[in-house]
């Protein structure tokens, strides 16, 4: 609906110094939900990524109600446990270490939830969550899974910011197809689909 209204969720960024960056603005999710993703986070002991994830997939079984809790997961990131990882360096705490291997959110996911199915990460850049999707539906037409969740979580990160901002990627403003300034503003959100043979 925002987007029909011409209402931009690009913001400013509030939760990092961005002041050494060329750009200070991102796609960020509402304090509301970040407050519930970093409850779930700090109650589990896990990711910020992968407790994004369980949000949005709680949100989900909310709306479908799954019959079974034979699911599959499909799951895309690019960055995913970056947050912990920047936690380590900032806190040399070596435990934060062990919520950063990425594998991690399917472990994460699967057993907040008790999901029994097949688990399938995919770390390939910005088409992580295209190919959790193709590979969750190629999961049911071949009949190798009933119910396949699939999706994707990438939370914000400092760390992927200085990133983007070495390569001199980033958009100041608002970016805009074809608009007169080039460059990009990053995101963060988590988005995941239940595929099913029906």
């Amino acid at each position: 609906s925002k987007i029909k209204e011409g209402i931009s969720s690009i913001s400013e960024i509030t939760y990092f110094d961005t002041t050494p960056f060329m750009s200070g603005v991102a796609g960020n999710i509402s304090v509301g939900i970040w407050k519930e993703v970093m409850q779930i986070s700090q109650d589990r002991d896990i990711d910020v990524s992968s407790a994004l994830s369980i949000l949005s997939i709680k949100k989900l079984i909310e709306d479908v109600r799954p019959e079974t809790d034979k699911i599959s997961l499909s799951v895309g990131t690019c960055n995913g446990g970056i947050a912990s990882l920047e936690n380590f360096f900032y806190t040399n705490e070596k435990s934060k270490l062990l919520n950063y291997p990425i594998y991690k959110q399917l472990n994460d996911i699967s057993n907040y939830f008790g999901f029994q199915g097949k688990k399938y990460l995919f770390n390939n850049a910005c088409s992580a969550s295209g190919m959790a999707l193709s590979y969750g539906a190629d999961l049911i037409s071949s009949g190798r899974s009933e119910v396949v969740i699939v999706g994707g979580s990438d939370p914000m990160s400092k760390m992927v910011f200085a990133g983007f901002n070495s390569l001199k990627a980033m958009n100041s403003d608002i970016c805009e197809p074809y608009g007169k300034k080039i460059g990009l503003n990053l995101g963060e959100g988590a988005t995941y689909f239940m595929l099913e043979n029906i």
